[in-house]
């Protein structure tokens, strides 16, 4: 029988898993190739993916970035590949 917790640890995972498909596609890195972020907590505050990169981005990562132009341009990046994979995710059912 599976248990809340590895409900709620399988949910996160998805979530994770989500968030590197956006870093991914916008930034060709994994989310473990970047500074850490507040993963787990982004996902308590029911931030959906999109929301959760783009706070990493602004919390974390934009020392990664150089120049404000490229910083917007990853943004932007991160945007389009959130509307990709869920016009995808909605296709396959």
């Amino acid at each position: 029988m599976i248990t809340t917790k590895q409900v709620r640890e399988n949910v996160f995972t998805h979530f994770l898993s989500e968030c590197n498909i956006i870093v991914n596609s916008a930034m060709g890195v994994s989310i473990n190739d970047l500074p850490d972020a507040e993963w787990r907590s982004y996902h308590e505050d029911d931030m959906n993916p999109l929301d959760a990169v783009l706070t990493a981005m602004e919390d974390y990562w934009s020392d990664e970035i150089n120049g404000d132009d490229a910083y917007y341009s990853v943004c932007n990046e991160m945007e389009t590949a959130w509307a990709t994979h869920l016009a995808g995710s909605r296709a396959n059912g």
